[in-house]
């Protein structure tokens, strides 16, 4: 697929208010776009450019607690625009991450191990398609999401860090399969691990 398109630049107006407790570890933030000449990809998957007047509004609260070992981090986000049919979003997201630091052999080595856990609500989500790559907005489908968690265990032993990760790990619980998007799959329980290494003279 092909296309000659003259389109005009695209204009974003951004706006950021933002507040922190810092001895309460809370955090507040508020975010509004006014984005004009938006160009997306129509239902018939063909790029266009759109002269409707787009706000895009977001709203966060971020809580950390902490007790002896133990961390809760907490965060919640309130989105909408006036034109869903031309950017569609989740009302809400959450993610929660529960999780214990400590050290081992005198202090030498830092670990934290926990889980995250993360879920927004059900919206009529863009399609994909592979012909060109690209994510396409539709309105006649509308994609339920279920809570996704994962384990983790990382450390640091002076410049050296290294984690281990199984992402997914309720896969099949409530669901068999997951997609992140409409005709997109997504990896299922996968293991990840990591490690690096800062050298100094």
């Amino acid at each position: 697929m092909n296309w000659n398109n003259n389109f005009k630049k695209k204009q974003i107006l951004e706006a950021n208010l933002e507040y922190n407790l810092p001895k309460q570890q809370l955090r507040f933030a508020a975010q509004v776009d006014f984005l004009n000449n938006y160009i997306y990809f129509a239902e018939n998957t063909k790029p266009i450019q759109t002269a409707a007047k787009i706000t895009y509004w977001n709203f966060f609260i971020q809580k950390d607690s902490k007790w002896k070992i133990w961390h809760w981090d907490n965060f919640i986000a309130y989105q909408f625009t006036n034109h869903k049919e031309i950017l569609p979003l989740p009302a809400l997201y959450l993610k929660t991450s529960l999780y214990a630091k400590f050290k081992l052999f005198k202090g030498n080595m830092k670990l934290s191990t926990g889980f995250d856990l993360r879920f927004n609500t059900a919206f009529k989500a863009r399609a994909w398609n592979p012909i060109i790559a690209q994510f396409y907005v539709q309105n006649e489908r509308t994609m339920k999401f279920t809570p996704m968690m994962d384990v983790f265990l990382s450390g640091k032993i002076k410049s050296v860090r290294f984690y281990v990760k199984l992402n997914y790990v309720n896969e099949g619980l409530f669901v068999k399969n997951n997609y992140k998007a409409l005709d997109l799959p997504a990896n299922g329980r996968t293991f990840s691990l990591g490690l690096s290494w800062r050298f100094f003279e």
